[in-house]
């Protein structure tokens, strides 16, 4: 809800920064090695970037891993950053996600809260920041949920706010997984299982949560169940790639999906009418692009079963002709 200086809605920076600004949002806490810490949510209207920033008392620039937005709901962010830990400083060397600690912030300026999760107590059990979401439940109480891959089956980790703790499910299945309807390239590691790219949030009384795979589909799971059980629904085809037989790339660089009110899934699809300058930009490290146009392709599914029926005829924004500009993508 929008007040006085505060935006109705915002586009969320995944990287935060350091630095010491406070405001009235700002909360605080202590890492698991004991060091005061604290985080502060800057708004701004759209289509500027919020930023969440992170401050911490003697850490020096060596010793810090910028603070990462893994998840936002409402005014809960959940993010992930890595400080010097016991007097080692992690400087030159890869973070693992191990290494980090993982604080819920309530960016709500009348009632800010941040708190450090604890710990998973299964060894060698984390999950990427693509792989976890958060479930409002009412005012105060919320779930935290990641589905991790698991030899072809998926665990389940969740995260209750009254028990402080986490539970670990055993392997699950998916029921009646949708296969992808054409033989696959041995070299298409983007389609070898499903690989989450993103969480949606459906919630309802079973507090439904969906693992987007962006190009084959969607694993939902109602994670205030027990015990908790799998299903799937399919993504519609990318026809484009199949008729060309090109590459399929990362989904989220031409994919996108929402939840939106009414109960309605959206999609998204992007396409470029582009030719590739086998140019590698420096900066970025990724491909040049000659884009000439665009058009772009939606789909609505609101019955959400295992079928490719259900997103029914896409809808096509006519190709856009712009002025030939180089961009870099993958």
């Amino acid at each position: 809800m929008a007040t006085a200086g505060r935006p109705a809605w915002v586009l969320f920076g995944s990287q935060g920064y350091f630095g010491d600004d406070f405001n009235e949002a700002t909360a605080t806490a202590s890492t698991r090695a004991g060091r005061s810490i604290k985080a502060s949510f800057f708004p701004a209207p759209p289509p500027h970037p919020s930023k969440l920033c992170v401050h911490s008392p003697g850490a020096t620039a060596e010793g810090i891993e910028a603070p990462r937005v893994i998840a936002v709901a409402g005014d809960l962010i959940l993010f992930r950053v890595a400080i010097e830990t016991g007097g080692l400083l992690w400087v030159n060397r890869p973070l693992s996600l191990v290494q980090c600690d993982y604080f819920i912030y309530r960016a709500d300026p009348n009632r800010p809260m941040l708190r450090r999760l604890p710990r998973i107590g299964r060894p060698r059990t984390y999950f990427q920041d693509c792989e976890v979401g958060i479930l409002p439940r009412g005012d105060d109480d919320y779930t935290i949920a990641a589905l991790i891959p698991s030899n072809g089956k998926f665990r389940l980790l969740t995260f209750r706010s009254e028990a402080w703790a986490w539970s670990v499910s055993a392997k699950l299945p998916v029921g009646e997984e949708k296969k992808f309807p054409i033989e696959l390239p041995s070299d298409e590691s983007n389609l070898a299982g499903h690989r989450t790219t993103n969480v949606v949030i459906i919630g309802g009384e079973h507090g439904t949560m969906g693992w987007v795979d962006l190009w084959r589909g969607i694993v939902f799971c109602d994670v205030l169940r027990e015990p908790a059980t799998l299903r799937s629904i399919p993504m519609p085809l990318p026809m484009n790639q199949i008729i060309a037989g090109s590459h399929f790339g990362r989904g989220m660089n031409s994919r996108g999906i929402a939840f939106v009110k009414g109960g309605c899934l959206k999609f998204v699809e992007l396409n470029l009418d582009a030719i590739d300058l086998s140019v590698i930009d420096e900066e970025t490290g990724l491909s040049t692009l000659l884009v000439s146009g665009w058009s772009v392709r939606t789909w609505s599914n609101t019955k959400m079963s295992n079928s490719y029926e259900d997103c029914g005829k896409p809808l096509d924004f006519a190709a856009q002709r712009i002025a030939s500009a180089a961009i870099t993508g993958q």
